[in-house]
């Protein structure tokens, strides 16, 4: 039995505009993009009551929060330049859609929360091509909108418009 893999691309982010009404565009020439989640977690010790001048204490480890992080890498292209170092500048909180492209039953849909930029480097050498990574740190625990949910809304909101458009697409699709 094959297990299908995840190609890159199928996961990707989108960042705000920093503008309101939220405006995404998605994040192009990375090459290479990591996703941290890290447990917080704290250890408690408890004696024994009925014994405790024993060595029957109990150590607890509790949750206390998660931390998300992401990483990138890629080329520095001229239309993102502005965008990376304005707010490298500014240090404004923007708010990330991080973009799993796949069916609902395998976890497709997206995260959503404010983000911060927590590092940037652009690297070059003769002859090559610009670099950028950078981390991002996601600010609280992000939302996530299944696909089916998000699908859902855009068709509560642009209504027959949208429908007519998906029905002529799959019409198209399946011949």
């Amino acid at each position: 039995m094959t297990h299908p893999l995840i190609s890159f691309g199928q996961q990707y982010f989108r960042l705000s505009d920093g503008g309101s009404p939220v405006q995404f565009s998605k994040v192009c020439g990375l090459t290479s993009l990591s996703k941290t989640t890290t447990v917080q977690t704290r250890q408690v010790t408890r004696p024994d009551y009925d014994f405790p001048n024993t060595a029957l204490a109990k150590t607890y480890t509790k949750v206390i929060g998660h931390r998300y992080s992401l990483n990138f890498s890629g080329f520095l292209l001229k239309t993102s330049k502005p965008v990376w170092d304005d707010w490298a500048r500014t240090g404004d909180e923007r708010t990330l859609r991080l973009v799993t492209n796949l069916p609902t039953e395998n976890g497709g849909g997206f995260y959503e929360g404010p983000v911060v930029l927590t590092g940037l480097e652009e690297t070059g050498s003769f002859g090559s091509a610009w670099r950028v990574s950078g981390s991002l740190d996601i600010q609280g625990a992000p939302d996530f909108t299944d696909i089916t949910d998000y699908a859902a809304d855009l068709v509560a909101l642009y209504g027959d418009e949208l429908s007519a458009t998906l029905q002529a697409l799959e019409n198209a699709i399946n011949g």
